[in-house]
């Protein structure tokens, strides 16, 4: 589904990630897991091509049979039709001067360009609805900053899957959530990509969420991979110091 060969990123000439490589199975699960600065954000950067201008790569992302990085053009047209991408500060993500009925519309008219107006408000319903958005007509009227972060996650997720997308890269969606919504958010997403057949990219550094929700992982340190395999054999059996240490910690 998607494969990330010696993928290697440049600052400045310093090496960030230094090679790494994983391959991510159709209709699966998977999780980038590491502490803050061993290069999970910026390996979802890499993939959705949303790199600073200042960095520089090598090696390859391959998806639909495409290296992105040497089709810029095709990463472009990709990244919101078939990446989808969920960030991690779901208040910040949204246009506060924007209600969700217009977050919604505008995404709607860009991919179902087929559907008419009366069409288009009977489908942000449905959308709520299925985010188990119950008080929907208040939702759809509200600006961001009048939703709790739960509810705007909600609203992003929602956003992510209009275009009908095959992989979803969610980065950190739950990191500025209390507990309780976390797992409320992580089990919406989950129903959503089973429903719907997808693949999940998921980039955290919580081994407990990992350990829920996910079928196959890669453990990052400072811009290498450490250990990559399925879910309960390398938590069950370790095999790198490392991932062993974060094992414990958590």
């Amino acid at each position: 589904m998607l494969e990330v060969n010696n993928l290697k990123i440049f600052f400045a000439g310093q090496e960030t990630l230094k090679g790494i490589s994983f391959k991510i199975l159709k209709g699966s699960t998977y999780a980038l897991v590491g502490e803050s600065g061993s290069g999970k954000s910026i390996t979802c950067a890499a993939i959705l091509g949303l790199l600073p201008s200042n960095a520089k790569t090598e090696g390859e992302i391959v998806f639909d049979s495409v290296n992105l990085l040497s089709e810029p053009a095709k990463q472009r047209f990709y990244r919101g039709r078939k990446l989808a991408y969920i960030p991690q500060n779901p208040t910040a993500s949204l246009n506060p001067i924007k209600t969700v009925y217009a977050h919604l519309a505008e995404t709607i008219k860009a991919h179902k360009p087929e559907l008419a107006q009366s069409q288009i408000a009977d489908y942000c319903k449905e959308i709520l609805l299925s985010l188990q958005l119950k008080n929907w007509e208040k939702v759809l009227k509200s600006y961001p900053f009048e939703l709790s972060g739960g509810m705007c996650q909600r609203i992003l997720i929602g956003l992510a899957l209009i275009p009908d997308p095959e992989i979803i890269l969610a980065d950190e969606p739950t990191t500025a959530l209390d507990v309780t919504i976390q797992a409320e958010i992580m089990s919406l997403l989950l129903e959503k990509t089973k429903a719907q057949n997808l693949t999940l990219l998921l980039i955290t550094h919580d081994l407990a969420l990992v350990a829920q929700s996910c079928e196959y992982i890669s453990v990052l340190r400072e811009g290498q991979i450490c250990e990559t395999g399925k879910v309960k054999e390398i938590f069950a059996d370790p095999k790198h110091e490392y991932t062993n240490c974060l094992l414990q910690a958590f």
